[in-house]
């Protein structure tokens, strides 16, 4: 009996109900009491003990890797966790998500791991310092104007109407799957660049070719270019026969991505980490839709079909 108190007390489903289940079975009540403060001192000092040796290992751990670093891992590790134990199929899963996941975890430990040397002054910082007085003798009047109009060309705001251009045409062709993903993608990185930057609260490198207002990290015009262009590739790519065209149609995207990009350091609008982060940001958020969206098409494909079926007949009808 006393073992078998001791045992119900540490655990959680019989914890509740162990004095109940001691009366009916005729345990006398002094012996009760006595196995029970046993119980409950051994609980406590469990208890505390993993509280105590999991405390020291997060301070042992955040002071050598940064308590952003070590969140980060923790979200990446629940992130692979989740998907991996909820999908079904899992040799889909190491076949073909499993380069977004690691792409999706390697993000995020660039991101927090820049937010981190941001608050500390280290590493990267040190680089953006030198940086950012080094690239004015890369000045020249004419590619001030060049490198001026990409960045204009390439501002979200213009990206996100390219977006919805992109959104009617997924419409047009019912492809519902692409016109969710750059709804999210697009629109929901901006949303939380603007948000990192409020809670971040970084300024942005003084004496810039341009005036820009706002903080500085992370590049919102980077995170929106990362997006939007690595959802080009990802939607389009296979849509040449042609590995010649597909190759110039991805190297393409690519060299856009990072002059809009880089024309931010250029210009001194941003620090070099800004920008950095805005791609781990961009693709961090992207390659979490992607892995979301695929697990619950995966889940839920009888129910989706019924719905895009749906969807598509009222379009139909409102053509007519």
């Amino acid at each position: 009996a006393g073992k078998a108190i001791i045992i119900g007390r540490l655990n959680l489903v019989t914890r509740s109900f162990m004095a109940l289940v001691a009366g009916a079975s005729g345990v006398k009540y002094l012996k009760f009491i006595i196995y029970d403060i046993i119980a409950c001192l051994l609980w406590a000092a469990i208890a505390v003990f993993i509280g105590y040796i999991f405390g020291q290992s997060y301070e042992l751990v955040a002071s050598y890797f940064g308590k952003y670093f070590f969140w980060a891992t923790i979200i990446s590790l629940a992130i692979g966790a989740a998907y991996y134990y909820l999908n079904k199929k899992r040799q889909a899963f190491l076949t073909k998500h499993f380069r977004y996941l690691l792409l999706n975890i390697f993000s995020l430990y660039i991101f927090a791991k820049i937010v981190e040397d941001i608050f500390t002054k280290e590493s990267i910082i040190k680089l953006d310092f030198w940086l950012n007085e080094k690239v004015v003798l890369l000045w020249q009047p004419w590619l001030n104007k060049i490198i001026i109009l990409v960045t204009d060309i390439l501002a979200p705001i213009n990206l996100a109407i390219l977006t919805l251009l992109l959104l009617a045409f997924f419409i047009y062709r019912k492809r519902w799957y692409y016109f969710i993903l750059y709804s999210a993608g697009l629109y929901g990185g901006l949303f939380w660049g603007h948000l990192f930057k409020i809670v971040i609260e970084r300024s942005r490198p003084l004496g810039s070719l341009v005036v820009e207002t706002g903080y500085s990290f992370p590049s919102e015009h980077t995170v929106a270019a990362s997006i939007f262009f690595a959802l080009l590739i990802y939607s389009f790519k296979d849509s040449f026969k042609s590995k010649l065209a597909k190759d110039i149609f991805v190297t393409a995207n690519v060299v856009i991505l990072l002059l809009g990009s880089l024309s931010r350091v250029y210009l001194k609008v941003h620090w070099l980490s800004d920008v950095i982060a805005g791609f781990a940001l961009g693709l961090f958020w992207l390659t979490l839709l992607i892995l979301i969206f695929k697990l619950v098409i995966q889940l839920y494909k009888d129910k989706l079909e019924i719905v895009e079926k749906k969807i598509n007949e009222f379009i139909i009808n409102l053509g007519k």
